[in-house]
């Protein structure tokens, strides 16, 4: 099996899992119990929400509250910072479908939102965004990497400009392709609200997290008994991805570099991801050719990419994301990601790129 879709989730590992069943085992008291068993539960988690803040380098300026994911994160942001006295929210037309979704939901409802058109490359420009805050704005919610073809915005000196023209503006950025990859440091930035996913890193699903500023009062919106052992894995998933991130970086690195040149060698395949991406995403298309059909084709060899996000994979056929940026239906149709891991070869790569020409050529 060649797996290549790291974007979509990934493996837990095995220390991850470790501190998993460890803290099942020894803490598994309810948290919010009075006793002393429940008051080492809620220790753990605690803990575990301290460790993740110093990973970001947010101790002294954000709190954290744990959620199921990134998805329920950015709806929960969405829901809660935008009111009948400031209707206006900025965001870009190549955001997760998770906040899209939402926002498409608030358009309904009266509100006023700006999807901001990106550029060729797939980020945002800063000025624009600078020039579209108004007096209303209640909220801008850009991600700082795409989850399709993974263009990076620059979200810190984005949140600085948003600050600038209105500072009671909130400004929300979705981390999920970035944690452990790029650089997420909080420490100094205007930043307002982070989400992110534990399994993108090689945790366990079902949990992620908003870090937020103290100085912003989040509803009490997550009922029921907290999990001292998903938060404690979150920990620990982040803790190993951002100690290996230099190393990871430069060797993912090296593999993009030699799939890119073996790709760029097929004549049918136009590649989608801007220069200067994230490494960890390669996003192209072979425009003769649906996605599905070459998904398909590659999965019956055991090689497993994809098209679109996960989260709309089974409702649309075209990526908006590649369209915005190509304004060819086609490549949005036939659009293929690529998501990479330090865990792949270059021998995996190359027995890859040689199924792709044996499919392209067949189906020809």
């Amino acid at each position: 099996m060649i797996y290549l879709d790291f974007a979509a989730t990934t493996k837990p590992s095995k220390d991850v899992l470790d501190i998993f069943v460890e803290v099942n085992m020894r803490f598994w008291a309810n948290p919010d119990s009075l006793h002393g068993a429940g008051i080492k539960a809620e220790a753990v988690l605690e803990q575990a929400r301290k460790n993740i803040l110093e990973k970001f380098n947010a101790k002294s300026q954000y709190n954290l509250i744990f959620t199921s994911g990134a998805t329920e994160s950015n709806k929960i942001i969405i829901k809660n910072f935008v009111n009948s006295n400031k209707k206006h929210i900025i965001s870009s037309n190549i955001e997760h479908p998770s906040v899209r979704e939402p926002l498409f939901a608030l358009q309904k409802e009266g509100f006023e939102v700006e999807f901001l058109p990106v550029n060729k490359d797939g980020t945002v420009c800063v000025e624009q965004i600078k020039n579209a805050v108004k007096n209303d704005t209640a909220l801008v919610s850009i991600m700082h990497v795409n989850n399709e073809i993974g263009s990076v915005n620059n979200v810190f000196e984005i949140a600085k400009a948003v600050k600038e023209k209105n500072k009671n503006s909130l400004f929300h950025s979705d981390f999920s392709q970035s944690v452990g990859k790029l650089n997420t440091s909080l420490d100094g930035s205007q930043i307002d609200f982070i989400s992110f996913s534990g399994h993108k890193i090689e945790c366990v699903k079902g949990i992620g997290a908003i870090i937020y500023r103290r100085n912003i009062s989040l509803p009490h919106i997550r009922l029921g008994t907290a999990n001292p052992a998903v938060a404690a894995a979150l920990a620990k998933a982040l803790k190993i991805a951002v100690k290996k991130q230099k190393e990871n970086y430069e060797k993912v690195l090296s593999l993009q570099n030699v799939i890119l040149k073996d790709l760029r060698n097929i004549s049918e395949i136009r590649i989608n991801s801007p220069e200067n991406n994230s490494p960890f995403i390669l996003n192209f298309s072979v425009p003769k050719f649906k996605a599905e059909t070459l998904i398909h084709a590659l999965s019956e060899k055991e090689i497993y990419v994809s098209s679109v996000s996960a989260c709309s994979s089974k409702k649309n056929n075209e990526s908006f994301v590649v369209k915005a940026i190509t304004n060819d239906s086609l490549r949005a149709k036939s659009s293929i990601r690529v998501s990479l891991s330090t865990s792949l070869t270059k021998d995996d790569l190359g027995i890859f790129v040689s199924e792709l020409k044996a499919v392209v050529e067949r189906i020809k």
